[in-house]
């Protein structure tokens, strides 16, 4: 059962800025140690950064209560598995989610990058049910949408 979907289009130039400004500082503020160190391992830390900061900003929005009501960028864990994301939920991100089912819901989430790696797109799917069901409803979206979105290829 779907009970939430979240979608964010991120601008890798502001996330730059901002990394290339404030440092590890501005990265503590959204993203844990081993977020951190997991963004290290690719060759674009800013991008990646983007990437992550699409990434949560979907998940708030599927959730339905964005960045408010006590929920913070570090109740989002992004965990990496092969070619999409799994979302550990914790503190009042966690709480909301319960609070809309007594079952165990799954947050996942499937990034794109535009081919001139200026924008990063991240849809989140908040669900109980089995990974073909997200992984369904992506797909279904992706191939319904404008054909220019089709230029866009995985993240990483």
């Amino acid at each position: 059962m779907l009970y939430g979907l979240g979608v964010d289009l991120c601008r890798v130039s502001p996330i730059r800025r901002s990394v290339d400004k404030f440092g590890k500082a501005w990265l503590d503020e959204v993203f844990s140690n081993t977020e951190q160190a997991n963004m290290l391992l690719l060759e674009d830390l800013s991008l990646s950064a983007a990437v992550g900061f699409a990434i949560k900003e979907a998940c708030a929005k599927a959730l339905g209560t964005g960045l408010a009501d006590g929920v913070r960028w570090h109740d989002f864990e992004i965990l990496r598995n092969n070619i999409d994301w799994d979302i550990r939920l914790s503190g009042r991100a966690r709480e909301h989610a319960m609070g809309r089912a007594p079952v165990k819901l799954i947050c996942w989430c499937r990034t794109l990058l535009s081919t001139d790696r200026q924008w990063a797109i991240a849809m989140a799917i908040l669900y109980e049910g089995p990974t073909a069901f997200a992984d369904f409803l992506f797909w279904d979206a992706l191939m319904n949408s404008p054909p220019n979105l089709m230029e866009w290829r995985h993240f990483p």
